[in-house]
């Protein structure tokens, strides 16, 4: 049997739509599965808790949620196609939760590469300069809802919480954001980092760099230049930019010495 190392990406946003062209939907994001997978790798695209197929309850990045990330880890680390090496790969929602994988610490996880990855969900994602962030939060919660709730009803699946109710009764910072943000359980993370931020993020720039140098483990950071509402098409399409992460990959999955570590940590 050929064993190979996994990277696994993890949101609530549908899987099924991940190999469509990413001018599709912006919640196509995950990773480009054919050039990873054409490089020795096998992609997991996973959803969530109460997402698409998956039982339990979407409640945000509670404890449950950011736990989960562990399970999944240490459950593809054991299937006979994988080589005990799993990394973590995606956009946005798909590197919040590589945050809060990370911080959990789960013994095969030996790398994670994201991008547009704010580590603060009150200032950045929900309550941009106090105000709520009306112009994002009243499309994206309805769209991943319906991604969500699709295909219908499935045994052990539950309704999600209404987020536009727990946010609108919380203005102001404090615990319940505290919780699901990635900057209270930078601490945490061990694992190695390639942090990839496009400039003048509106909704990421900011707490990227600012939690960057608060996670203490190898780490890159490469700043790239600024694509607007598309960051994730580059991310998707881009030969250079994937090339790029599939050296950091070989380095931390697969003990390819490709020379990453010997560049300068931030570009």
């Amino acid at each position: 049997m050929l064993f190979r190392s996994a990277l696994l990406s993890l949101s609530p946003y549908s899987k099924d739509i991940q190999q469509k062209p990413p001018h599709w939907s912006h919640a196509i994001e995950s990773g480009a599965t054919g050039f990873y997978v054409a490089n020795g790798y096998v992609h997991v695209i996973a959803q969530v808790r109460g997402a698409g197929y998956s039982e339990g309850k979407w409640n945000f990045f509670d404890e449950k949620e950011r736990t989960d990330g562990y399970d999944l880890v240490e459950w593809i680390a054991q299937q006979p196609w994988c080589d005990g090496n799993v990394g973590m790969i995606g956009d946005s929602y798909w590197s919040w939760s590589q945050y809060q994988t990370a911080a959990q610490q789960p013994p095969h996880l030996k790398c994670i590469c994201l991008q547009d990855g704010t580590t603060d969900l009150y200032r950045d994602l929900c309550y941009q300069g106090g105000m709520y962030h009306h112009a994002f939060l009243s499309m994206w919660i309805p769209y991943h809802t319906a991604m969500m709730a699709w295909p219908g009803d499935v045994p052990g699946k539950q309704e999600p919480v209404n987020l536009t109710y727990e946010l609108a009764k919380r203005p102001y910072d404090g615990p319940w954001y505290w919780e699901r943000s990635a900057h209270s359980h930078l601490h945490k993370i061990k694992t190695p980092m390639l942090s990839i931020a496009p400039q003048g993020g509106h909704q990421h720039f900011r707490g990227q760099l600012w939690g960057y140098p608060n996670i203490h483990a190898p780490k890159k950071l490469l700043i790239v230049p600024p694509t607007g509402f598309w960051s994730h098409v580059r991310y998707l399409t881009s030969p250079a930019l994937n090339a790029q992460m599939l050296r950091w990959f070989n380095h931390w999955l697969k003990g390819i010495d490709t020379g990453i570590m010997n560049e300068p940590e931030v570009a």
